[in-house]
């Protein structure tokens, strides 16, 4: 039964002005001059909504008429609906843009923070324009394959029944797509071979009755004097194209295509900037942490190359930075080890925590002559290796590769830390873990700069800027000016002041660590080593590391890691191949019997070894009882032997390090002592 009254009282619109206030309810501008709310029934009245302010809700004109469109709502509301609610943003911009669709709008400009949700938005939106127009498919051209399939993985979590093309027709016999998905890259749709082709096909299915709308993602790689800037010509007989970029300007004087230009600015529809992303938690903060150090180059004066050496990289002539960064960044130089170590450290203090256990490091280098796998990557995997900085060496892809699915499977291993990148992870590429971006290179331009830090800006749990996204980098004075931009955009009340007790930003002290697992009534262990379905295993990684397995940096050649290889494979257990080769070495070395005088307090290399593997061995087990990171307890014993790195303990004799080994004993002894109150 319908409700007698029609029309809301004016107590009615006051109460819902109130509550919206005084904003659309859908676009959310505000009602002033010019701009006359509407009053809408959220349940039809004509459907037996009743006409109270719980049912009521303002809108502009526009909004009002969206909801009344029977080729858009339906699609729109069930958007709403299911929307995160994180993601407001997007059905603000989906009801303007259903607002342009109904006054006849061919084109739609969006630009969107980085990690924003533009492809989730774009997918909406060009379904949205397909009901409307009613068009036989949606093409969308992103500018490379792994972005593509960041679309076909949306869509695909948007229809599980979607079918989707990766290339616009068969060669033979070309057939217009019905009701379906293309995706295919900038490349092949504008090449020299294939874009005459495409356009005949298009213009011939077009004749017949048939249209598409259009999606270009990342439309900043285009350009007006590009070969992808050919586009233009499959943007002219869309019915409609949505047009996306995180960066609305190109670092060249070039004009980006198809995006219109009023004063030589960019003229843009939707604009979602990364404060208002940080705001709503869609992405999170980022933090720069500064690496610098004193280094050598040679300046050319008067024809001559002059030795110049400076404390600072900011001392370096700033035309020159760039060049003298790149080349002193390399394995063994004071910036590369701080970079490095500051990757480590930060990334540790990251998995660490709890929500956070899964964080993942971004490595980008300088590419080669030739973008293949350079000699400073391989040097890069080379240090981890041998370092320990990870519990595996870094994951390698370059643009050459052939097997680029390693991203895919980056990114589904929770056990995967590190991945070093050629031109291959700057935008688009969505690897949620990704927490840490280690820059072992000058980037030149704001356009990448920005697009590499935005891959460490996406959030991944619920939406929390608890953990802030960290950027090692070289302290140059085009990447103070770049990180400025994205600083301004932190709100205030969010920012962070540099941790008294470690100095970094965000702090990565060891902060209220989780509680320890019970010991094992069997096996007396924390955690439990009896009921392990693989015995065998347990004893390889944990029992022989405590019977002669170093900690130390040790170097571990080719052999071992191979026969770690083989060992772990043999177990049915994947893990570390060169920790198992560290482990398999040091067994070996133990074994040797080594000649030497033990006469005058000088033992044998032998003896020696063996009273290093047990130090190590007690360290292991303190970091254990204390529930701490085994690289945690190695500084801390290390620190009150009076030493910074394991290397030092070299000039330590037999007797020093049994005091050593007794000391730590004892602080064993009272980490137990502690845990059970004695």
């Amino acid at each position: 039964m319908k409700d007698s009254r029609r029309i809301f009282t004016e107590s009615d619109k006051q109460t819902v002005m109130l509550r919206q206030a005084g904003r659309c309810h859908d676009c959310g501008k505000a009602f002033g001059d010019g701009t006359t709310p509407e009053f809408h029934h959220v349940t039809l009245h004509s459907q037996g909504g009743v006409t109270e302010p719980e049912n009521g809700i303002a809108c502009c004109k526009s909004c009002h008429s969206v909801r009344h469109d029977q080729d858009i709502w339906p699609l729109l509301s069930a958007y709403s609906t299911h929307c995160d609610p994180r993601y407001q943003w997007q059905i603000r911009e989906l009801f303007n843009v259903a607002d342009g669709l109904r006054k006849g709008q061919r084109t739609w400009t969006a630009k969107v923070s980085m990690a924003g949700g533009k492809t989730h938005w774009s997918i909406q939106g060009a379904t949205l324009a397909k009901a409307k127009r009613a068009a036989d498919c949606v093409v969308i051209l992103a500018p490379t394959l792994e972005i593509g399939e960041g679309y076909c993985r949306s869509i695909k979590a948007i229809d599980p029944s979607a079918k989707i093309h990766r290339k616009l027709g068969g060669y033979r016999n070309p057939r217009p797509p019905q009701g379906e998905y293309v995706v295919i890259t900038y490349s092949a749709a504008t090449g020299k071979r294939s874009h005459k082709r495409h356009l005949e096909w298009l213009k011939l299915w077009k004749e017949s009755g048939w249209s598409f709308v259009l999606v270009c993602d990342e439309v900043h790689h285009t350009s007006v004097m590009s070969s992808w800037g050919n586009i233009e010509n499959i943007e002219r007989l869309a019915e409609f194209t949505i047009v996306q970029t995180g960066t609305d300007f190109r670092s060249d004087e070039n004009a980006i295509a198809i995006i219109d230009y009023e004063n030589g600015v960019p003229r843009v529809d939707t604009k979602y900037k990364v404060r208002e992303a940080i705001e709503d938690n869609v992405v999170r903060p980022a933090s720069f942490r500064w690496c610098d150090a004193a280094m050598t180059y040679f300046e050319k004066i008067d024809g001559q190359l002059k030795e110049r050496r400076v404390d600072s990289i900011l001392d370096v002539p700033e035309n020159l930075q760039s060049s003298v960064v790149n080349e002193a960044m390399q394995p063994g130089t004071p910036l590369f080890e701080e970079v490095y170590k500051a990757s480590v450290l930060h990334l540790h203090a990251l998995r660490r925590e709890q929500e956070t256990s899964q964080a993942k490091c971004l490595i980008v280098s300088r590419p080669g002559a030739d973008e293949t796998e350079n000699r400073c990557i391989e040097r890069i995997r080379l240090s981890w290796k041998r370092d320990g900085g990870a519990t595996q060496s870094p994951w390698v892809v370059t643009s050459q590769d052939e097997n680029a699915s390693d991203i895919k499977d980056f990114r589904d291993d929770p056990n995967a830390q590190y991945i070093a990148a050629i031109n291959m992870i700057s935008e688009g590429v969505n690897i949620p873990w990704l927490m840490v971006l280690a820059l072992f290179r000058c980037v030149g331009t704001e356009m990448l700069f920005h697009q590499l830090v935005g891959r460490v800006m996406r959030t991944t749990i619920g939406g929390s800027n608890r953990e802030w996204g960290r950027v090692v980098l070289p302290r140059t004075a085009d990447h103070v000016r770049f990180a400025a931009t994205l600083e301004s955009e932190i709100p205030k009340e969010i920012r962070r002041e540099v941790c008294l007790e470690c100095g970094e930003i965000p702090c990565v002290c060891i902060k209220n660590p989780p509680p320890p697992p019970p010991f094992c009534p069997v096996c007396h262990q924390s955690p439990c080593v009896c009921r392990r379905d693989n015995r065998i295993a347990g004893v390889i990684v944990d029992d022989a590391r405590l019977e002669g397995g170093s900690i130390s940096a040790e170097n571990v050649n080719e052999h071992w890691c191979q026969q770690g290889k083989t060992v772990l494979e043999k177990l049915n257990r994947p893990g570390d191949e060169v920790f198992a080769g560290l482990l398999l070495k040091t067994g070996a070395d133990l074994n040797v019997t080594c000649a030497g005088s033990t006469s005058a307090g000088i033992a044998s290399e032998a003896t020696r070894d063996q009273e290093l593997a047990q130090l190590n061995a007690a360290i292991v087990t303190y970091g254990r009882k204390s529930n701490m990171a085994t690289e945690d307890a190695v500084r801390n014993v290390y620190r009150g032997l009076g030493v910074d790195t394991p290397h030092d303990i070299e000039s330590f004799t037999v007797h020093d390090i049994r005091t050593a080994r007794k000391r730590v004993n004892n602080m064993i002894a009272q980490e137990i002592r502690q845990r059970f109150s004695i």
